[in-house]
């Protein structure tokens, strides 16, 4: 399943990269906190973490652990790309601000057991995403 995750993350990468003028470099192999570093196509500098959902949600979830590592990243933008069913919705964390944080019983982890665990997440309104990149 991992593996299968590693490719869609660089498929994303190559699509962002070779229609959209991002400049990325896929991390996902390693055990950073984000799966994509590079610069936005205005040349900043910027970290991306990705989730794939196999249904579409209005608001996407995003765990309160992955948003703290993500944002005392120095120096970068950072961004939360979520691809569903009905496209491609990219989060520019930096200019969001949360008014709750969100107790959900989520899988513990993505990849191994159904077990599952009190997490604290935020919940991401599909229209604060800056870009939205929809199926047709």
């Amino acid at each position: 399943m991992i593996d299968e995750i590693h490719i869609k993350e660089m498929t994303m990468i190559n699509y962002l990269n070779v229609f959209y003028n991002w400049k990325l470099q896929h991390t996902g192999m390693d055990m950073e906190h984000y799966d994509a570093i590079g610069e936005t196509p205005k040349g900043k500098k910027c970290v991306m973490e990705m989730k794939f959902r196999s249904s579409h949600y209005m608001d996407m979830m995003l765990e309160k652990k992955k948003y703290d590592w993500l944002m005392e990243i120095p120096d970068v933008l950072k961004f939360y790309l979520v691809h569903d069913t009905t496209g491609t919705y990219i989060f520019w964390l930096d200019s969001l601000n949360f008014n709750s944080i969100i107790e959900m019983n989520c899988p513990e982890t993505t990849f191994w057991g159904d077990d599952k665990k009190q997490k604290e997440i935020y919940l991401l309104p599909i229209q604060w995403a800056s870009i939205q990149i929809i199926k047709k």
